[in-house]
Parts: structure tokens; C-alpha cells; sequence
């Protein structure tokens, strides 16, 4: 095929569309080599008998680290989860700042649909603190658990609050 024939537009849209199309179909996403399977989360038996959201901790958690990396004042973790109708769940998540925002996202592929500022302070769900935020503090009213993934990985702590503690 001659040089002429190859400029023609009708080759070059040919092939836009073609190398578009195949840029479309790449995944060009950076993959963080820190990320956790939920599937490889460890339930332990304390996630498992919980009467709150952790006993759904490997299907809130994709989503509470979606909210957690959204929040402005990194690092930041999760004061409250809840589990919503069609496919969404209620994230609230606490900053380093202290600034408190509600989070609404999809539970299929962890995207924010809602994001808002709350001014609550009261929180009795167990606190779940993602690896990027830290340790969480030692305090005597709480009962910190680490998650653990198949291959001995943290994927973070729960705090649970211990019965007729003090605040």
C-alpha cells in the first residue's frame, strides 16, 4: 500500500478509532501494591459473632477504604458503617482533623456516589482504623483487634467498646 493511500482520512479515522478503542479496553490503572483482597481477610471470632456492621467486614471493607482515601484530612478512619439497600452502604468517617463526613457508596466497585460533613459526635459502633491510618491509641474502655489477611498481612484494627466503660 503506497504512503498516499495510508494518508488517506478515511485510514487515519480507521485507525484512531481502532488504537481508541484499544486504550479503552486497557486497564491503565496503577495497582497498589499495598491493596487487600477482602476475600483474604481473616474473620476472626470476634468479627463473627459481633451483633454491629464488623460481621459484614469483608463486604464493607472495598467500600470503608474508599471512603476512609476520599476524606481530606488524611490519614482517616471509619467511626460507623451500615449496610443500605441497593447495593450501597453508609460510611461515616472521622479525619485526622477530626472533621467528621458521612459517605454514601456503591458496595460492587467502592464508588463515592454521596459526601457530606456531619457534625455528630456520638459514636458507639466499633472503630475500624485501615493500616494507613496508624495504631489506634491505647484507651482502657476499648478492646482493640487487628484484621489479618491469609498471608499474615494487617489490614487493620477494630475497636470494639467495652461494656459499661466510661467515655
Amino acid at each position: 500500500m503506497s504512503t498516499q493511500k495510508m494518508m488517506n482520512p478515511v485510514w487515519l479515522v480507521f485507525a484512531g478509532v481502532v488504537i481508541i478503542l484499544f486504550l479503552s479496553a486497557c486497564d491503565n490503572k496503577p495497582k497498589d501494591p499495598n491493596a487487600i483482597n477482602p476475600d483474604d481477610i481473616i474473620v476472626n471470632d470476634t468479627m463473627a459473632s459481633a451483633s454491629d456492621w464488623t460481621r459484614f467486614f469483608k463486604d464493607m471493607y472495598e467500600p470503608a477504604i474508599a471512603c476512609a482515601n476520599n476524606h481530606p484530612a488524611k490519614p482517616a478512619y471509619i467511626v460507623s458503617a451500615t449496610p443500605m439497600n441497593k447495593g450501597k452502604a453508609l460510611i461515616t468517617v472521622r479525619g485526622l482533623d477530626q472533621t467528621l463526613f458521612e459517605c454514601v457508596v456503591s458496595m460492587g466497585n467502592a464508588t463515592v456516589v454521596e459526601w457530606k460533613a456531619i457534625d455528630t459526635k456520638q459514636f458507639n459502633d466499633p472503630a475500624f482504623r485501615p493500616t494507613s491510618a496508624g495504631l489506634p491509641l491505647p484507651d482502657s474502655c476499648l478492646n482493640n483487634v487487628e484484621v489479618k489477611t491469609k498471608d499474615n498481612k494487617s489490614a487493620g484494627w477494630i475497636s470494639y467498646r467495652k461494656p459499661n466503660c466510661a467515655e
